[in-house]
């Protein structure tokens, strides 16, 4: 094949977009195989491209950033219909500092609004 490792490389790249980067190299790819092949790579590319984006990538980057993978999946998905490729790129990071602030949220009103009977207001006073 003409030009692998710089595809490969090219390839590499696109990956690092979250859900879309690998399609579209694997596009830039297939332009660059025409038509040696192209059916093969479209269908591999096809089914793994599947399994990448709905089971791997929200599974990874769920425990990364201590998300849960359905929001990790709509965070990308609002991220991209908002900002487009950028917004894909910073969704997960901002869906971690949107959980981030919530919880502490959460943490700083449980404590301040605490039953009086409660363990956590028996070791403020005590």
């Amino acid at each position: 094949m003409p030009f692998a490792t710089p595809l490969a490389i090219l390839f590499g790249f696109f990956d690092l977009i979250p859900l879309v980067g690998a399609t579209l190299g694997g596009i830039v790819v297939a332009f660059v195989r025409f038509p040696a092949g192209l059916i093969v790579w479209v269908v591999v590319l096809i089914l793994c491209q599947q399994v990448e984006n709905n089971l791997i990538q929200p599974y990874v980057y769920g425990r990364a950033v201590q998300l849960h993978p359905l929001i990790v999946i709509v965070a990308i998905l609002v991220g991209a219909a908002l900002l487009g490729v950028l917004g894909a790129l910073i969704a997960i990071p901002a869906a971690a500092a949107v959980q981030a602030v919530i919880r502490d949220y959460w943490r700083f009103w449980q404590g301040e609004h605490a039953p009086i009977g409660s363990a956590e207001a028996s070791a403020e006073a005590g």
